[in-house]
């Protein structure tokens, strides 16, 4: 099913003469043995170990989960019964890949374990991710005309006040949680970057049940599955209107953060 996915979306490029980004929210995180294969499946081709240029799914990112360490992210040469190289750094380097650490979720039980208190750090869990993902963004020399294809998870269902950005102020920032999960700008907004090039910008925010299931009418559908696109599209539209109004906020505005579009 993702596949035919994948190549309906690639028919639309063609057809619309345009370049679509591929997000994959898969969440993997796992040792470096088992990680490097989902990094193949879902960012990398077979050139390496077939010769042949051929993707099973060509994401340009992907969402991993950090609690197994760094490894998640392959960046280093990892040293066990079998030598496993820095698949996701060179992904990043050199095929233009993303990785988009999962930091601070959309889901109502994530403050449970993420804003718990680390003593021997003196931040939350979620602090001590996006403080760890920008110093690998700065070891690895990972940051290209101001942003870093390293990323952060920040969801928009609990209050945000800045916090990761200041943490990691080169991430492009995952914003989940505007659909089911009834999340809204107003926590979210604080995180974009507030100065230079990309003032008002570093986020990309997500409504996908809202936009998939648009013609629902607990989304403001029609109730009728064969008005789907039109409702889909009336979504979305929607969606844009309530981003603008966010930027007029006056706390946004007081950070100093710009409507870039």
């Amino acid at each position: 099913m993702m596949m035919r996915i994948v190549d309906y979306v690639r028919k639309l490029e063609k057809k619309f003469g345009t370049r679509i980004v591929y997000q994959h929210d898969c969440k993997r995180g796992d040792v470096a043995g088992t990680q490097t294969g989902y990094m193949g499946r879902f960012l990398d081709d077979l050139w390496d170990k077939l010769g042949i240029k051929f993707s099973f799914l060509p994401y340009d990112t992907m969402n991993v989960t950090p609690y197994m360490g760094s490894d998640v992210a392959l960046l280093q040469v990892n040293k066990k019964k079998n030598t496993i190289p820095p698949r996701g750094l060179n992904l990043m380097r050199e095929k233009g890949k993303g990785i988009v650490v999962v930091c601070k979720t959309s889901n109502d039980s994530g403050p449970e374990y993420q804003q718990e208190m680390i003593a021997s750090r003196g931040m939350t869990l979620e602090e001590c991710v996006a403080q760890d993902v920008n110093g690998w963004i700065e070891k690895y020399g990972l940051v290209y005309e101001g942003l870093s294809p390293l990323g952060l998870v920040v969801g928009s269902t609990h209050l945000a006040t800045g916090r990761m950005r200041s943490l990691c102020p080169t991430a492009t920032l995952w914003v989940p949680g505007f659909g089911n999960q009834d999340g809204r700008f107003e926590n979210i907004m604080l995180e974009l970057i507030c100065e230079g090039e990309w003032n008002g910008q570093g986020a990309i925010f997500g409504s996908e049940t809202a936009m998939m299931y648009g013609y629902q009418e607990k989304f403001g559908g029609t109730g009728k599955v064969s008005d789907a696109e039109k409702c889909a599209v009336a979504g979305v539209n929607g969606f844009r209107e309530l981003e603008y109004k966010a930027y007029w906020q006056p706390e946004v505005l007081a950070a100093g953060i710009k409507y870039p579009f």
